[in-house]
């Protein structure tokens, strides 16, 4: 029979102790890597995701700008989860979050929850992060931003200017239409030409003045934008301006012209039109037939129909979507023998202008 030992007390305090050490030990060292790991599952895996969609969206070979992020967004979950990504993409160092600019484009995406942050980078040091976040806050369109607009209104690059004022537009705030009129005297013709936009889109009754004497601007891209503004707002007391400016030096200004002479002064158009169906530059001929065709009047079938030779597929093309606008029967064997063109789009576009004539003449039947 063994021998038993007697056991202390002391003894059994301090192996007790020591266990109640190691387990804790092993608790803490446990509690550490869940919380590591949770870390790594909830900051770094998505951290790495956004990474990864932001150098793709920056190495798309036709520019950023056509990346369609809403492939990304899904990839992530989610607008809620692609903009808290994209937030921890921009608050990480800089040599970790190499293409911020890019990563602000795509705030826009994500809804009005990412405004306070585009907000706030368009106070950003880099121009290119406060550029996009004003493009963000374009695609947003939250009133919520236009104080903070209003301010980079008076940055002294033009680009955030520009790209302000194109935001400010969205928003419909009646605060930024002062602000947006007196911007059409901006020294830069990039922001005055963003300014014709933003204007024509107030509803302000003093839009159509201010954008008539735009057509006397210096630049012919702002020239140009005030005339396509004027036929979006299709005030037919445009016509004597806009038919002055038919013979403007610049084809870009005769084309825009002749398109908003077309949609805001309908049949008057007409005669104006005609004369410049046989401008010298291929893009304005183009135009102005288009422009025939939305004015609905069949005294430009005739016309149409003789220039329908032109050596340009281009312009041929134009011709014959007009005559299909216009819907005159008359116009139907001319078409059908621009069937054996030698370019494809002329010859697509035929079969257009066909079906929507013979619907003309069965609505009309009925």
């Amino acid at each position: 029979m063994r021998r038993r030992y007697p056991v202390s007390r002391k003894s059994q305090t301090v192996t007790g102790t020591r266990s109640r050490r190691v387990y804790v030990c092993w608790a803490v060292g446990l509690g550490l890597l869940l919380t590591a790991g949770l870390i790594c599952w909830g900051v770094v895996l998505p951290f790495r995701q956004i990474r990864d969609i932001v150098q793709r969206c920056y190495d798309d070979p036709n520019g950023y700008g056509t990346y369609d992020f809403e492939v990304g967004v899904a990839e992530m979950g989610g607008e809620r989860e692609a903009a808290w990504a994209l937030g921890l993409y921009l608050r990480a160092p800089k040599n970790w979050a190499p293409h911020r600019h890019v990563a602000v484009w795509m705030l826009g995406s994500c809804g009005s929850r990412t405004v306070p942050l585009c907000v706030r980078l368009l106070t950003d040091e880099d121009l290119h992060v406060r550029d996009q976040a004003a493009c963000a806050l374009q695609q947003v369109a939250d009133e919520r931003a236009t104080e903070a607009l209003l301010v980079a209104l008076r940055d002294g690059h033009a680009s955030l200017r520009q790209n302000s004022l194109a935001a400010l537009a969205r928003t419909g705030d009646r605060r930024a239409v002062e602000p947006m009129m007196a911007a059409l005297s901006d020294p830069e013709h990039m922001v005055r030409n963003s300014a014709c936009y933003a204007v024509s889109r107030t509803g302000d009754p003093r839009a159509f003045a201010l954008l008539v004497k735009m057509l006397e601007d210096p630049s012919e891209f702002v020239r140009s934008t005030a005339a396509e503004c004027l036929g979006d707002l299709g005030n037919p007391r445009s016509f004597d301006s806009l038919k002055a400016v038919l013979s403007d030096p610049h084809w870009e200004v005769r084309s825009s012209a002749a398109r908003a002479l077309g949609r805001a002064c309908g049949t008057r158009a007409v005669d104006p039109l005609l004369v410049v169906l046989a401008d010298r530059d291929k893009r304005v001929r183009a135009a102005t037939a288009w422009a025939l065709g939305t004015t609905g009047d069949r005294r430009a079938v005739t016309p149409l129909l003789t220039a329908l030779d032109d050596k340009e597929s281009y312009v041929r093309m134009a011709i014959v979507d007009a005559l299909g606008s216009l819907g005159d029967p008359r116009a139907i064997n001319a078409i059908q023998e621009a069937r054996s063109d030698e370019d494809e789009e002329v010859r697509k576009s035929v079969e257009v202008a066909l079906d929507s004539i013979r619907a003309a003449q069965k609505g009309k039947s009925e």
